[in-house]
């Protein structure tokens, strides 16, 4: 493992369209809120995963826990993000932060 990579910290991030939102209007959310994560200090990449019934699974990887944080704590409140987050059933979203687990 390199050292970016053993300082990686990943945010991962589950939810659910609300009812009622067309999958277009949440590709649109999603575009504007990627816009705004790689612009922040401290991002990687991310991943992210949908299935025809809404569900949704985002995964950041950040250059570190100091940075994942910061962005987490200001993520709800961009108002790049706001129409992502008006098309997220709240009850729906779970996310968790973590580091990568080595193998062997």
């Amino acid at each position: 493992m390199n050292q970016q990579n053993q300082n990686s910290v990943y945010s991962v991030v589950i939810f659910r369209a609300r009812a009622g939102v067309a999958a277009e209007q949440m590709e649109e959310a999603r575009r504007s809120s990627l816009t705004w994560l790689t612009q922040q200090p401290g991002f990687v990449r991310r991943f992210a995963l949908a299935d025809a019934d809404g569900n949704y699974l985002h995964m950041v990887e950040w250059a570190s826990l100091k940075e994942a944080v910061r962005v987490g704590d200001a993520f709800a409140g961009a108002e790049a993000n706001q129409a992502l987050m008006e098309r997220v059933d709240p009850e729906s979203r779970r996310s968790f932060r973590g580091v990568p687990l080595q193998e062997g």
